[in-house]
C-alpha cells in the first residue's frame, strides 16, 4: 500500500481527499489517562476552535474512536464548524484501535496491567518503533487495516479522531517520524497515491 502521509495541525487547510487522522482535544488526568478522562474546558473551546478554522472544506464523515473524550472532540469540531454531521464510532480508531488482536486481549491487559503499576508505557513506543509485541499487530498491518476501513470510497476526505499512540504507530508505518507524538488536536493527513 502506497501512502502519503503528512502531519497536520490546526490552522492548517484539511486535505483535499483521503483521511484527516487526529489525536482528540485537551483532557484531564495524567499522560496515560483512563478511559473516563475527559475534555476540559479549554479543551473544549479548543476544539470548537480547531472546528472553526476548518469551517469551510467540510469532511464527508466524522469517525471516532469510542472513547467519550474522542466522541466529544467530534461533536465540538462539529459545532465549531457549525456542521451538522453525526459522529460515527469506529473501534479501529481505539478501544481496542487497529493493533490490539481482538477485542478483550489477556497479553496487552498483562502489558497495560504492569504499565500502570510500574508508569512504564514502553511498550507502546517499542510497537511504534516497530517492534512486534504480544498481543498486536505489526504497527504497517494495523495502519494498513485503518485505511482499507476508514478511507473514503469517493472524492473527499474524512475526519477520524483517535489517541496519541495510534496516530503515531500509523505514522511510523507509512514512513513519517512520530516524535514528537502528536499533541491535542494534530494528527496526520493520509492519502493513497
Amino acid at each position: 500500500m502506497n501512502v502519503k502521509v503528512e502531519r497536520w495541525s490546526p490552522g492548517k487547510r484539511p486535505p483535499s481527499g483521503g483521511i484527516l487522522l487526529i489525536r482528540h482535544g485537551p483532557r484531564t488526568s495524567p499522560d496515560i489517562p483512563p478511559l473516563s478522562a475527559m475534555l476540559t474546558p479549554d479543551g473544549i473551546r479548543d476544539c470548537i476552535s480547531c472546528g472553526l478554522g476548518m469551517a469551510s472544506i467540510p469532511p464527508m464523515a466524522i469517525f471516532s474512536s469510542p472513547v467519550q473524550r474522542c466522541i466529544d472532540t467530534g461533536e465540538r469540531i462539529n459545532e465549531g464548524a457549525e456542521w451538522s454531521f453525526e459522529i460515527t464510532e469506529s473501534e479501529m480508531l481505539g478501544h481496542p484501535g487497529p493493533f490490539v488482536i481482538g477485542k478483550i486481549n489477556e497479553e496487552v491487559n498483562k502489558l497495560v496491567a504492569h504499565a500502570q503499576q510500574k508508569d512504564d508505557w514502553s511498550f507502546l513506543r517499542r510497537h511504534v518503533a516497530g517492534e512486534d509485541i504480544p498481543g498486536m499487530r505489526n504497527r504497517l498491518v494495523g495502519a494498513e487495516n485503518l485505511v482499507n476501513e476508514l478511507y473514503p470510497n469517493e472524492h473527499g476526505y474524512v475526519l477520524c479522531i483517535s489517541h496519541d499512540s495510534i496516530i503515531a504507530a500509523i505514522m511510523a508505518a507509512f514512513g513519517l517520524d512520530p516524535e514528537p507524538w502528536p499533541l491535542p488536536l494534530e494528527g496526520c493527513s493520509l492519502e493513497l497515491r
